[in-house]
């Protein structure tokens, strides 16, 4: 098993938990001397940075494989689902945000933030496209 966890400077805490080994299901039946039996392998803790102050808003993107979050920061992440780990930080809003969208096709995100801004970002490239 593998837990990914996210400090938070405002001691929030962002687990992901994904179970990394798989355990053979045992029959009711005894088992025998020269059987082996799988055991689980220790634990893996990875730390990582995340954001430096609360999270306001979060969203999954198309199958539910991103997760796309929005900070205190002015930052958002987005997050590989299956292994929790950081795929790519967006910069560009100079207040906090409070909130965030992906597009249908999950191809775009929206973000919106307390500058009065919404700005548009390419999911695959993390450039940002547009601000209104």
């Amino acid at each position: 098993m593998t837990l990914f966890v996210t400090r938070c400077r405002s001691n929030f805490l962002l687990l992901f938990v994904t179970i990394v080994t798989v355990v053979g299901i045992l029959s009711t039946n005894r088992v025998s001397h020269s059987q082996v039996v799988p055991s689980l392998s220790a634990p893996e803790l990875i730390l990582q940075a995340g954001h430096a102050f609360k999270i306001n808003c979060l969203t999954f993107g198309v199958n539910d494989k991103i997760l796309v979050s929005g900070g205190a920061d002015h930052k958002i992440i987005l997050w590989d689902v299956a292994t929790g780990r950081e795929l790519r930080s967006l910069s560009g809003h100079t207040g906090y945000i409070n909130a965030v969208a992906i597009s249908n096709d999950g191809t775009l995100i929206a973000s919106g933030s307390n500058d009065h801004l919404v700005k548009l970002w390419d999911l695959a490239s993390g450039r940002e496209l547009k601000t209104f």
